[in-house]
């Protein structure tokens, strides 16, 4: 696990410091609105999801439609940015309009830590170095998942019965924030 966020849940999770993720989740980073403006500037729209006291931001990042004959690819990439453990992750997204005949579901689409096109990689190259210098570290996306064995979830959630990285430092699932 990386050392950061094992800092971290040790913290506040097996030391019971619930009131520096309280703390940490009522702040809004000082250079958001930087990141932002840097964003706009190297792809089509850049939206970002805030909830006042959430321990995570998330921000996406939309490219221009590929468009060739009768194919049509969107290309969106998310960035998580945890608020509690000066962290972030990048998830690449791709849509694909089904076609068959015999469809199920309207569109193909995936997910990965890797981008699918050079705008992804640009947009997450950029944005990583520029985190990078706030004094913020990167994971994987494989690493949001990792599962923290000695700390359990108190009620069961949409999210699984394990605290994995991802719900310990990038979501609220005790509550702590509405304490």
């Amino acid at each position: 696990m990386n050392c950061l966020a094992e800092d971290w849940i040790e913290r506040i999770y097996r030391k019971n410091d619930y009131n520096i993720f309280k703390d940490n989740c009522r702040e809004v980073p000082v250079y958001l609105d930087r990141l932002i403006e840097v964003s706009n500037s190297i792809c089509k729209e850049t939206l970002l999801y805030n909830m006042i006291d959430d321990p995570s931001i998330e921000l996406r990042f939309y490219f221009e439609k590929f468009t060739e004959e009768s194919l049509e690819i969107e290309y969106i990439s998310l960035l998580k940015i945890s608020k509690v453990s000066d962290l972030f992750v990048f998830q690449h997204e791709f849509s694909v309009e089904n076609k068959d005949p015999e469809r199920i579901s309207p569109s193909l689409d995936g997910y990965s830590g890797e981008a699918y096109n050079f705008a992804q990689y640009k947009v997450e190259n950029i944005i990583t170095d520029f985190l990078i210098n706030q004094n913020l570290q990167k994971l994987q996306l494989s690493e949001m998942d990792e599962v923290i064995t000695d700390i359990d979830i108190k009620e069961e959630t949409i999210f699984g019965p394990q605290m994995t990285l991802e719900n310990a430092l990038f979501r609220d699932l005790y509550g702590i924030c509405d304490s």
